[in-house]
């Protein structure tokens, strides 16, 4: 949707070359991540079993999951958390 989004600003804008290029630039690079999803779907798998992690890795992965779900269903809480630093070195500042 952004992509949209900026493309049609640019053709608003008389960008249309502009444009042309990103759309190509576009379909190159779908090709490329469709591709990626067409091994990883369509393809016969070359291994079959169990891929190895330790308790690191997992603890790891846990944690970049829990922050995808937390970014992806609380943004605004997030971003509250974000800004708080803010408005304290701003009552700070002008006192």
């Amino acid at each position: 949707m952004a992509k949209f989004y900026i493309f049609s600003a640019a053709v608003q804008h008389d960008l249309l070359w502009l444009v042309i290029i990103a759309v190509l630039n576009s379909v190159v690079s779908a090709y490329y991540y469709l591709r990626v999803v067409k091994v990883m779907w369509l393809n016969e798998p070359k291994f079959e079993g169990n891929v190895p992690s330790s308790p690191a890795l997992r603890t790891a992965l846990v944690i970049s999951c829990l922050g995808v779900i937390l970014l992806g269903v609380l943004p605004n809480y997030v971003m509250k958390l974000a800004k708080w630093p803010l408005k304290c070195l701003r009552s700070n500042f002008f006192i």
